[in-house]
């Protein structure tokens, strides 16, 4: 029995919110979007569109997909973000932009996971591409 209400208990916890509460926006920023059944995307934004605050987003069943901060149009705060089914799929904490280590993240079935990306050639092939082509000479 004891088994079972920590079960419970451990799920509780971890599941993500259909239809979760959504926080006010910041001052001097007004909402972009609208929560379910209205909307699938819900974010705080300043006068000029940047997004600045809360920021969350719907699976097309209501399911809570994500939840993130913003500032200044960049991460900042505790991100979240949930599997289809409600487990969640990875939480940390970013500062201006920088995701820090110790981001948790789990399977789809609720095991612990670990994600290690090299984005180094990546980063420097899409460097690469955005330079503008050179000009055929004179």
């Amino acid at each position: 029995m004891k088994s079972i209400a920590y079960c419970l208990f451990t799920l509780a916890l971890f599941a993500a919110p259909i239809h979760a509460e959504v926080p006010p926006c910041p001052p001097d920023t007004h909402s972009e979007g609208a929560a379910p059944p209205q909307g699938f995307e819900r974010k705080c934004v300043t006068a000029t569109g940047i997004a600045e605050g809360p920021w969350l987003t719907w699976y097309s069943s209501g399911q809570l997909m994500s939840e993130r901060g913003m500032k200044q149009g960049r991460e900042h705060g505790r991100q979240r973000s949930w599997w289809p089914n409600g487990q969640l799929m990875m939480e940390g904490i970013s500062y201006e932009g920088s995701r820090y280590k110790g981001f948790k993240y789990w399977s789809i079935n609720g095991a612990p996971a670990e994600l290690n990306l090299e984005t180094q050639t990546v980063t420097k092939q899409l460097d690469n591409k955005s330079q503008p082509a050179p000009r055929p000479a004179p």
